[in-house]
């Protein structure tokens, strides 16, 4: 019995042992797949022209580069698409027939392309920019009323559509209300929106009726927090800098300059904070990290038509750094993958005579850069 006992409990040991190598390596084995791994399993999306030159909407593998699937087959090619927040509906805006102004088309379909449904017809008027709400219901998108004996349209408005009924109505109560750039929060109770009329970012709470105003002379949209009610934009921002006295001046001095940076808006507080503050840059495309610790952005030098370089930095401002190092060459706007490994980015050469543009995917812990499609534009991350 004793000898028994020994066996077994020596079978255990080794039963323990090996099981505590199997576990490590294993683990050394995920981990070594997880480093190595080229791209995520995920599918994006894409535009692109097809055999005849029109553009379509495109759908490939990240992983590598993969035969695309056209998703549309539009005579007369598409401008714009967004994808739903759950990932099961994309919207894209039809363009004209012939080439003219009017007779576009907002067009709602399932995420694999099937059942398209032309949901409004633009006929005396433009639409243009379109975002979904986070419930998926309803879509947010820009109208421009067309005018005789080829005059240019009247200023943006923005208005709502309804993915069911297909009901369209103003979002502000006032018509006249000029607007553009709408966005609306993660939690759908924030919409902000550019104001020509006042040169500022316009900020409304649907459930209690809050209302502010952020001067803004830039004019792009705005890009929400993934969780918090915060966003960033660009705008202009003063850099003052000492100058080291000279042969004409005897003392040190200081120069201003004006550049384009980010900031950092606060829809509870109000509290508006400027990031990059010594640097005489031009920032733009900002994108949160999933998590929301990071931003990746683009940078070039300020008042130059450098290639935009993609770079990353903490939420607050600190520890920025370049991702790409190409001045010739266009980076983004960045989009990050849901594990917020990978970075997805249209890229083309700005010396080339006729520069086309390509999808590529940057993976963050080692810097390698892969193709995904050499022809394309404005990708998005399928969900």
């Amino acid at each position: 019995m004793v000898a028994i006992r020994k066996f077994v409990q020596l079978h255990r040991a080794n039963l323990l042992i090996f099981g505590g190598l199997a576990l490590l390596l294993g683990w050394g084995w995920w981990r070594w797949s997880v480093a190595v791994s080229p791209a995520p399993a995920q599918r994006i999306l894409y535009l692109g022209g097809d055999e005849a030159g029109i553009v379509q909407l495109w759908r490939s593998d990240a992983g590598r580069m993969a035969a695309a699937t056209p998703l549309t087959n539009d005579p007369d090619g598409i401008a714009n698409f967004t994808v739903s927040p759950d990932g099961t509906l994309l919207a894209y805006r039809a363009l004209p027939a012939e080439g003219g102004a009017a007779g576009g088309r907002i067009v709602v379909m399932n995420a694999d392309g099937r059942s398209p449904l032309d949901l409004l017809t633009c006929a005396d008027f433009l639409c243009l920019n379109l975002a979904w709400s986070p419930d998926n219901q309803r879509l947010i998108y820009e109208r421009r009323l067309l005018l005789p004996d080829g005059k240019l349209p009247t200023a943006p408005r923005i208005w709502w559509l309804d993915v069911i009924s297909g009901e369209t109505y103003p979002v502000l109560e006032e018509d006249h209300a000029l607007s553009a750039s709408a966005t609306l929060s993660p939690d759908g109770q924030w919409i902000s929106f550019f104001a020509p009329e006042t040169e500022s970012v316009e900020l409304y709470n649907f459930s209690d009726g809050r209302h502010f105003q952020v001067q803004n002379q830039v004019g792009t949209a705005v890009v929400w927090h993934p969780t918090r009610p915060i966003f960033l934009m660009s705008d202009f921002g003063m850099v003052d800098w000492p100058v080291a006295a000279d042969a004409h001046l005897a003392e040190t001095h200081r120069h201003t300059s004006l550049g384009v940076h980010l900031f950092v808006v606060d829809a509870e507080t109000q509290a508006y904070t400027q990031l990059s503050v010594t640097e005489i840059v031009d920032d733009a495309t900002p994108a949160w990290s999933p998590d929301g610790e990071w931003i990746v952005f683009g940078r070039r030098p300020a008042r130059t038509d450098l290639g935009r370089q993609l770079w990353l930095m903490r939420a607050d401002g600190r520890d920025a750094r370049p991702l790409t190092d190409e001045p010739l060459v266009h980076h983004g706007p960045p989009t990050w993958s849901a594990d917020g490994r990978f970075l997805l980015f249209q890229r083309y050469d700005t010396a080339a005579p006729q520069p086309e543009p390509g999808i590529w995917l940057l993976q963050l812990d080692s810097g390698e850069l892969t193709e995904v499609a050499a022809n394309g534009f404005l990708p998005a991350w399928l969900p």
